[in-house]
């Protein structure tokens, strides 16, 4: 990474030399079927975000528990097999995806009746230090969504461009956050983003039956893998654990590094999913590989306040 590229990026972020940052070949965000919001089964989650956090574009709600895909996923809830439910007081989520070679920031947000969001603030974490990019989502973004459910309160989804893959990449390994209150909550959460065999990757939680934390590397961009092919018979696209390869890892943390980011090491690697396709040669090869997690845990499995 050469200093011009970091701080030319970091200065985009910022909104100095805003003019020009998105290329004329940007594409334009639509919802229409097919396009890259849509949302096949209308639980608010687009396709293309529920390919990042592991749950079913064709079901809203992927594990048929009876708590639906958004109000799991903005509350850090697994929906890849079976996992002890989390306190229902997360209630606050940003999330990154990919389209057209893009970058998507999606935030997520349920607010209970008598509670209004007193606070966000966006900002990109390089190294522990924060660079806050509120300018530049909140004047990009092309859609939000609302639904009041009967009895968890109104769901919000915002979906904003962020910048190309080819500019994220020179800031790798980064973390996308967000904090804010919501009542007498406060929330600091996002996503951790890193390079994976030439594909930006980021972890998912799992079930971690061992008691070390564990996750999936799985690249935020859904076309790689040919997202979710047709059931047999007809009845839509299989869930995301049958129709992709993820590698799982299990970390164990050796320490902080200052601005709340923390060092892993992977102890153990498998693939996991279809038994059609291929998992990434590196997988297996993941077993002693140190990750820098910016901002630390809290930011992939969720964090809150008082």
């Amino acid at each position: 990474m050469t200093f011009l590229s970091r701080s030319s990026l970091i200065a985009a972020l910022l909104g100095v030399g805003f003019a020009g940052w998105h290329t004329s070949g940007t594409a334009t965000l639509e919802a229409n079927p097919g396009g890259p919001l849509q949302d096949t089964d209308g639980d608010l989650l687009p396709d293309c975000l529920e390919w990042v956090l592991m749950t079913n574009p064709a079901e809203a709600d992927s594990d048929f528990d009876g708590t639906d895909d958004f109000l799991e996923a903005v509350q850090f809830q697994v929906t890849k097999g079976a996992a002890a439910p989390l306190p229902m007081d997360h209630e606050m989520r940003l999330s990154v995806g990919t389209f057209a070679k893009q970058i998507i920031v999606h935030l997520m947000l349920r607010v209970v009746p008598g509670e209004q969001v007193e606070s966000l603030s966006a900002f990109l974490d390089i190294g522990g230090t924060r660079y806050p990019i509120n300018g530049l989502l909140w004047n990009n973004i092309v859609q939000c969504k609302t639904l009041v459910h009967p009895t968890e309160g109104t769901y919000v989804i915002a979906s904003a461009w962020l910048c190309s893959e080819a500019q994220l990449r020179t800031v790798l390994p980064c973390s996308l956050g967000i904090t804010g209150g919501i009542g007498s909550r406060s929330f600091e959460n996002g996503a951790t983003l890193f390079a994976l065999d030439g594909e930006i990757a980021t972890l998912a939680p799992l079930p971690s039956p061992s008691g070390f934390e564990r996750f999936g590397i799985h690249p935020i961009d859904a076309n790689l893998s040919g997202a979710a092919p047709a059931q047999s018979g007809g009845s839509g696209p299989l869930p995301f654990w049958q129709s992709s390869k993820v590698c799982e890892v299990e970390l164990v943390l050796n320490g902080n590094t200052g601005g709340g980011g923390m060092v892993a090491t992977a102890i153990d690697a498998q693939c996991s999913g279809a038994v059609t396709l291929q998992c990434a040669p590196s997988c297996s090869g993941q077993i002693g590989r140190v990750l820098v997690l910016p901002g630390g845990l809290p930011f992939i499995t969720g964090g809150s306040g008082n």
